[in-house]
């Protein structure tokens, strides 16, 4: 979520309310979630996790041969990647933009799961990291910022 705040001068308050409501916020967020997708790409495809535990590794070479860590099936990795694959949550308004997915088994949700551990598995987050997604909105918002204003 993007939160402007400006205190103590009013009419800056008013002036920013206005350029945000009128320079595409929703335009910028969306280009902001196509990053996003591409940056859980690639933590998913290039990231190096924790290895499986021997057992599960040979359970999963005998079931799903070939597939690399945190994938099964696939389905958690396109809801995270592509944003209309089933389970993608992907809700831009003005100013915010929710970024998800709710592929479960069962009553869990699989990204909770790899991102924060369990007691028999350790936590393999393929999240990208706060930093980058902060510089991918704020260079979106700018180009759209930039592409509003005239001079």
């Amino acid at each position: 979520m993007i939160d402007i705040r400006v205190k103590g001068i009013k009419p800056a308050q008013g002036f920013l309310s206005r350029l945000f409501q009128n320079m595409g916020m929703k335009r910028a967020l969306a280009r902001a979630s196509e990053g996003i997708e591409d940056l859980f790409g690639h933590n998913l495809r290039a990231k190096r996790f924790r290895r499986l535990s021997a057992e599960y590794a040979r359970w999963k070479q005998r079931r799903f041969p070939g597939r690399p860590i945190l994938v099964l099936s696939g389905r958690m990795m396109d809801s995270l990647t592509k944003s209309r694959a089933p389970g993608a949550i992907r809700q831009i308004s003005r100013g915010r933009l929710r970024f998800g997915t709710s592929v479960s088994v069962g009553q869990w949700n699989l990204y909770a799961l790899h991102r924060d551990g369990t007691p028999k598995m350790p936590k393999r987050d393929p999240t990208p990291s706060r930093r980058k997604v902060e510089k991918l909105v704020r260079e979106e918002v700018m180009k759209e910022f930039l592409n509003r204003v005239r001079w």
